[in-house]
C-alpha cells in the first residue's frame, strides 16, 4: 500500500506531503472534480464584472487558476504555492497553453504574503484545512484583507468532514483521518468528528473586516455508476493511501489496521451497491470600502 514517496511523513506540518507526485495527480483530479460538479469557477456569480486581478492562494499544480485564466483571458491571474513539484507543474501547463495572463510564484501562505497592500479584486483560497492551522487561518485571512483592494472579495472552499458513506470501513478511515486533523490542530472542530470548519468561517472572515458574508453548500453524489463515481474514486483512495504515513507517525492507527481497513474501503467502493455523498460549502465576502 505504501508507495516509496509516501514512505514517512512531510516535514512542513502539512498532513499530506505537498512535493508527492501522486498528490499533485489527487488535486489535479480534485480541481476537474470540484469544478464540475459545483457549477464552474464561481458557481455563486453570474459574472466577474469589476473583477481584473485574481489571486489563488495554495494552488497546488494550478488546476482551478489554469482553468480560470483559460476561461477569462482578460483576467490576471496569480497563483501561490509552497511546492516547488506543483508549481514547476503549473509553470509548464502556461506554457504549453501559451498563457500570457497567469504567473505562478514560490510562498507561503502561512507567512505574510509578499504583495502589496490592495494588490487584488479576488482571493481565492480552495480545500485548505489540511495546510493551514487554525491559529493561522485569522493571520492568512487578515493578510487576504490586506492585499484586496476596498469592496474587493475573498472566497474559500471547504468541507466539514470527508465524505459520508454507507461502508463501515470508509467511515472508520475517515473517523481516524479526521482525528488526525484535531491532533494536529487543523480545522476549528471542538471534537473529532469533523473539521468544524462550516461553523467558523462567517466569524473569522467578519473579524478581519469582511462583510456581507454568504455561503453556499453543494452535496455531490458519487455513488456507484454515478457520473462522478471512478473520478471520485480515485481521489479517495489515493487521499487515504497517502495520509497513512502521518496517521501512523501520530499514533492515530496501526499500519496493520491501517492496510486491513484500505483493503475493506477498495472492496465496498468497487460495489454496486456502494453510495456516498460529499458535502462541499463555500463562504464569500466583500472587504469593507
Amino acid at each position: 500500500m505504501t508507495t516509496p514517496e509516501s514512505s514517512r511523513p512531510s516535514e512542513n506540518g502539512y498532513v499530506l506531503d505537498p512535493e508527492s507526485a501522486t498528490e499533485m495527480a489527487r488535486l489535479l483530479l480534485q480541481d476537474r472534480l470540484i469544478n464540475e460538479t459545483v457549477g464552474g469557477l464561481f458557481p455563486e456569480r453570474e459574472n466577474l464584472d469589476g473583477i481584473e486581478r485574481i489571486l489563488d492562494i495554495g494552488c497546488g499544480p494550478g488546476g482551478w487558476a489554469l482553468d480560470l485564466a483559460r476561461s477569462y483571458p482578460k483576467k490576471e491571474i496569480t497563483g501561490i504555492d509552497i511546492s516547488e513539484r506543483m508549481l514547476t507543474y503549473a509553470k509548464e501547463q502556461k506554457k504549453l497553453h501559451g498563457l500570457k495572463n497567469i504567473w505562478f510564484e514560490s510562498m507561503d501562505a502561512r507567512q505574510r504574503l509578499g504583495f502589496a497592500d490592495q494588490s487584488f479584486d479576488l482571493v481565492n483560497i480552495r480545500a485548505a484545512t489540511g495546510n493551514i492551522s487554525r491559529h493561522t487561518w485569522p493571520l492568512l485571512l487578515k493578510e487576504c484583507a490586506r492585499i484586496t483592494r476596498p469592496a474587493g472579495v475573498v472566497r474559500v472552499t471547504e468541507a466539514d468532514r470527508f465524505e459520508l458513506t454507507n461502508s463501515e470501513p470508509f467511515e472508520k478511515y475517515a473517523l481516524y483521518i479526521t482525528r488526525l486533523f484535531a491532533k494536529m490542530e487543523y480545522g476549528f472542530a471542538v471534537d473529532p468528528y469533523t473539521f468544524g470548519m462550516s461553523p467558523m468561517l462567517g466569524k473569522v472572515l467578519r473579524d478581519v473586516g469582511y462583510r456581507d458574508i454568504q455561503m453556499k453548500s453543494y452535496a455531490l453524489d458519487f455513488s456507484y455508476g454515478t457520473a462522478l463515481y471512478s473520478s471520485q474514486l480515485q481521489n479517495v483512495v489515493t487521499g487515504f493511501q497517502l495520509s497513512q504515513p502521518r496517521l501512523i507517525a501520530q499514533g492515530i492507527a496501526p499500519q496493520e489496521e491501517l492496510e486491513r481497513l484500505y483493503e475493506s474501503v477498495v472492496h465496498d467502493m468497487t460495489s454496486p451497491t456502494f453510495c456516498g455523498i460529499l458535502y462541499l460549502f463555500t463562504f464569500w465576502g466583500n472587504l469593507e470600502q
